[in-house]
């Protein structure tokens, strides 16, 4: 029963202003005649240069949303004279699209996604090979669910740029989300070798693994990212997912108890816990009061929007002997269920209807398993 969403990551922080390779602008020169001008009357030539040495004053200082708007507002209004020569339209271009990323890069850590890809498309447009502009934007087409797009979008960042391991990973995140698990476990793993100290890399290809029942491997990255970060909840619920697959139910439960230790609200967990307090195999492992509240729990804390949260409460009423409310709760995951999962939801809800309790068996034997560092 173990799942995931996406998780994309909206690049933040701040930016080195004298890359011009890379995209961003750098300091806009001034010529003697320009900084002679100052005490005078300017030229048009002159006014635009200044007005663009001052959004640049302006980046060097810029912290709030307000600030960057008042930057894109100077470089607008020298972008629309009709004076700019070529030099000052490059420098004013590369500089307005840094602030439009910069922006987008605010209105993203304030949750306002949609208004954050506005600007992204607008620092793109105005500077194609920003990579920062490029990689946000394909970050942004993840989180709106246009998969295809954001990895168009990471090919072109991780082009420009290639080291930057939070591209590899956000493009493995989009292979993930299409199901194209070994391309997600590539990309993982190159995130991995430019940053082996990031957990997060090492779970989200440990789930790939999970997902093609590759469980050892699995399990190996759920350790590793554990090693790494032993307060994050969430690895050690994957890693009871793949124990509890594999037979070992005193450690899957084990790491839930961990789990939510760690994050008392984390619904994920249980419903895992009563995941397998329901259909355990193992007589002693399940508990029909436990498994319920639960699972109750689990929708409490994140809805029921997903199928397999109801699921799970309907195994839960199914080992209880409550097949009445187990058929009505399978019922409403069956029609919350995307097609890939309608057999099993409709197999399982026959099984309520004539009465059986769902058990799920381990893949491979608790005895014959043992760890490749036991080989």
């Amino acid at each position: 029963m173990a799942f995931r969403t996406i998780a994309a990551v909206i690049l933040l922080g701040a930016f080195c202003l004298a890359d011009t390779a890379s995209g961003q602008p750098g300091t806009p020169g001034e010529s003697p005649a320009e900084a002679a001008s100052t005490a005078g009357s300017a030229t048009p030539q002159q006014r635009i240069r200044q007005t663009i040495r001052e959004a640049y004053r302006l980046s060097q200082q810029a912290e709030a949303e307000g600030q960057y708007v008042e930057i894109i507002e100077l470089l607008e209004t020298a972008l629309a004279d009709d004076a700019i020569d070529a030099r000052s339209r490059s420098d004013a271009q590369r500089l307005k699209g840094w602030a439009h990323n910069r922006r987008g890069e605010i209105l993203a850590r304030e949750g306002k996604e949609n208004v954050a890809l506005i600007q992204f498309e607008q620092a793109v447009t105005l500077n194609p090979d920003h990579w920062k502009a490029r990689y946000n934007r394909g970050v942004s087409y993840s989180l709106a669910g246009k998969i295809d797009e954001a990895i168009d979008e990471l090919n072109r960042a991780i082009e420009l740029k290639r080291n930057y391991a939070w591209s590899w990973f956000n493009r493995g995140e989009a292979f993930y989300a299409l199901g194209q698990l070994r391309e997600s476990i590539r990309d993982y793993s190159e995130a991995i070798r430019l940053d082996p100290e990031t957990a997060r890399f090492h779970y989200h290809r440990g789930h790939s693994y999970y997902r093609l029942r590759e469980y050892q491997r699995a399990i190996d990255d759920f350790d590793a990212s554990i090693e790494l970060d032993a307060d994050d909840a969430v690895p050690y619920v994957y890693r009871g997912d793949a124990y509890f697959e594999t037979g070992r139910y005193a450690e899957a439960l084990q790491n839930y108890r961990r789990a939510l230790a760690l994050e008392k609200d984390l619904g994920r967990a249980y419903m895992s816990v009563a995941w397998l307090l329901s259909t355990c195999p193992d007589e002693d492992m399940r508990n029909d009061e436990k498994a319920i509240a639960a699972a109750r729990r689990a929708i409490q804390l994140d809805g029921e929007q997903d199928h397999r949260y109801l699921e799970t409460l309907a195994a839960a009423y199914a080992n209880a002997g409550d097949f009445a409310a187990a058929e009505e709760a399978q019922t409403k995951a069956t029609e919350l269920a995307p097609e890939f999962a309608q057999s099993e939801c409709q197999a399982r809800l026959e099984l309520y209807a004539a009465g059986q309790p769902y058990r799920q068996q381990p893949i491979a034997p608790a005895g014959e398993w043992r760890s490749p560092r036991e080989r």
